[in-house]
């Protein structure tokens, strides 16, 4: 409890502009983060930065990629209902399901993750996930649009740790959690393993078959091989999968809230993902440091859903899709006394088949597409001290992507895009605990082709562009008692990229002429006694159609699709030297519109969650309630008005957990 409590403050403040004016008592408090690719102090960092603490994620049960949102400002997930699938909403802008896209990236040391399909992660012996929200496209190129989750997991090393942690609560919830990390030869040979077994009964009645509609059941396993041959070189194999093998979608009838189906049609989810990388670091004589990162990442989206909620098998959905990507990339980097840099190339390859298969009343459809793609990027940064308290970043990506589609017994079309993603930031330090900052960005997201619309000739749709201003302030209180960050951001985005849904099946993507989104970011951390800490945060958007015609309908001034205007966080952490423990948290979000045309909806909410706990030695056990109130805030409308999206409902439950 010790160590969690002293690694609980949030990494928020900005750093000094030198490489060595730091106060001491800061750097000693904060870890070091690499979502910027180079290791610096939290404090060090001149963006908008969450850093959320393995303990922590363990502490709250956090085991999906969606649960980050109750815990940073600015960011939701939209309404999804099948598990593995996640799209982020950040700064009121987000990804696309059909265009297999999203507007901010994901990264698990290193291999980046590029699509909504297999977005998620189960945080197992994980060290920390650093949010970073604003345009990242000039270090990550595209699909880091308005952001990253950087996940950094515990490397092994000369310490043998282990953990198994064992959860039960409502709805016969039944996990498994453990891991365990060991040095095969002291200092050099190293091994890991982490793994997840995770069922729990659904809680959408199906009055045709009796039971549940969404049962959910999955499974993860990681498995680690580090080698440092030398003191100059660290080798890392990593081999990771999550495996689902769920019931139906957490949807229903758009009309009813009873959380009841009448579904004759098996529906399910047998998705899958696996990631192997090789990572690769050299450190030079003069100090430079190089880095590999190779991967191979494949994901299997195997999905079939009913979308009339009734016995006859009149209409579902199901698709079995394939993406393979493989990437590459290599990275240099060195600082001197004045000043830090970083080069590096990227190159991936897309290897997608798509096959997607529509039951009507009178005739079932399907539809086969395959897509090939191709990335090639230089990119780097260089920050320079410019005397006194100022210093600047200047930061750049030049990249080209290539696409190429072969729908089945149709000609092949290919298109290429070429794009430059500059970037600038200006450092100031008022004082050792006070530094404010002022960036221009730029982020993209690749363009593609609509794989689904063959009446339409599959059209395409062009790159969605960002071009974001940021100001922030970070710092610390003198008694420092109190950690804070704020910051105000104004993004224009260019040819954006909407999705519209016509039925259940039958969707495509286009691009609205200009949206402009500004908004606020506040987090703090206060300690009212030794003991006694207040969290908090506070987010609010205000992203809106400027220029948006589609057809004869005019969408402008609309919000953009699943963007709440607000969200907000607050929670009350107490920790006894007895060991005694407990954690009341409140999240909630605003409404947001499930269409561009701001037809349909999902309910504005807040929700309620608690922990009581207490640690003895190796040993800890808690009981904990999540949706306290049993707050339901379904997402009414999807696909068009036909379908509801359930929210979650009251959960409590039992944890124990043991250190080996």
């Amino acid at each position: 409890m010790r160590m969690r409590m002293a690694r609980s403050y949030w990494g928020l403040l900005l750093a000094a502009p030198g490489m060595t004016a730091i106060a001491a008592d800061v750097q000693n408090n904060e870890m070091v983060v690499t979502a910027t690719k180079t290791e610096l102090p939290a404090v060090q960092v001149p963006a908008s930065l969450s850093v959320l603490y393995g303990e922590d994620l363990e502490e709250r049960r956090v085991d999906s990629v969606s649960q980050l949102a109750a815990m940073t400002p600015g960011m939701a997930f939209q309404p999804w209902g099948q598990a593995g699938t996640n799209l982020a909403v950040v700064r009121g802008v987000t990804g696309s399901g059909s265009g297999f896209n999203s507007a901010m990236l994901l990264s698990e040391d290193g291999v980046p993750l590029l699509a909504g399909q297999g977005f998620d992660n189960n945080f197992l012996d994980v060290d920390r996930v650093e949010i970073l929200r604003g345009p990242q496209s000039s270090l990550y190129g595209r699909n880091a649009e308005v952001g990253v989750i950087n996940v950094v997991t515990r490397a092994p090393d000369n310490l043998q740790r282990g953990e198994i942690t064992a959860i039960a609560g409502s709805r016969h919830r039944q996990q498994l959690r453990g891991s365990f990390s060991t040095p095969l030869v002291e200092d050099r040979l190293y091994a890991a393993v982490a793994g997840e077994w995770k069922s729990q009964n659904g809680y959408v009645d199906n009055t045709s078959t009796g039971g549940k509609a969404d049962d959910r059941e999955r499974n993860n396993a990681r498995i680690v091989l580090r080698w440092t041959p030398t003191d100059a070189d660290d080798i890392r194999l990593r081999y990771s999968q999550q495996r689902y093998h769920d019931g139906g979608s957490q949807w229903g009838p758009a009309a009813s809230s009873d959380r009841k189906v009448a579904s004759g049609t098996d529906s399910w989810n047998h998705s899958q993902a696996s990631v192997a990388s090789l990572d690769y670091r050299h450190l030079l004589s003069n100090g430079w440091q190089f880095r590999s990162i190779s991967a191979r990442t494949e994901i299997l989206d195997r999905i079939q859903q009913d979308t009339d909620f009734t016995a006859p098998d009149t209409l579902h959905m199901q698709r079995d899709n394939q993406f393979t990507t493989l990437s590459q990339e290599f990275r240099l980097q060195g600082e001197g006394s004045d000043h830090r840099w970083l080069a590096g190339l990227y190159f991936d390859r897309d290897d997608n088949d798509y096959r997607f298969v529509q039951k009507l009343p009178m005739m079932s459809t399907e539809m086969r597409n395959a897509q090939i793609g191709n990335t090639q990027a230089l990119f780097g940064e260089w920050t320079q001290m410019l005397g006194g308290p100022w210093s600047v970043t200047l930061g750049g990506r030049i990249e080209r992507s290539e696409i190429e589609m072969s729908p089945t017994g149709m000609d092949k079309r290919s298109s290429t895009w070429h794009n430059v993603s500059p970037k600038i930031t200006v450092q100031y330090q008022w004082q050792p605990d006070l530094q404010s900052y002022a960036s221009y960005s730029q982020g993209y997201r690749a363009g593609g082709y609509n794989l689904f619309s063959p009446a339409t000739d599959y059209f395409r749709y062009n790159p969605e562009k960002v071009h974001s201003w940021e100001l922030g302030v970070k710092g610390l209180s003198d008694d420092r008692r109190l950690r804070y960050s704020s910051s105000v951001y104004l993004m224009d985005i260019d040819d954006m990229q909407v999705q519209q849904v016509v039925q259940a099946g039958v969707v495509y993507i286009n691009n609205a002429a200009k949206a402009r989104s500004t908004g606020w970011e506040l987090e703090a951390d206060y300690a009212l006694l030794p003991e006694l800490r207040l969290q908090g945060s506070l987010g609010l958007n205000h992203t809106r159609f400027d220029n948006y015609r589609d057809g004869s309908n005019d969408y402008a001034g609309n919000h953009n699709t699943f963007a709440p205007d607000a969200t907000a966080s607050l929670g009350l952490r107490y920790e006894h030297a007895s060991g005694a423990y407990g954690l009341l948290q409140w999240h909630g979000a605003s409404h947001s519109f499930l269409d561009a045309g701001n037809q349909y909806r999902q309910a504005g909410y807040g929700v309620v969650d608690m922990t009581l706990g207490y640690t003895w030695h190796d040993l800890d056990v808690s009981l904990f309630v999540d949706n306290l109130t049993d707050k339901e805030y379904d997402a009414v409308g999807y696909l068009n008005g036909s379908v509801r999206i359930y929210s979650p409902p009251r959960e409590l439950g039992l944890k124990v957990s043991y250190k080996l």
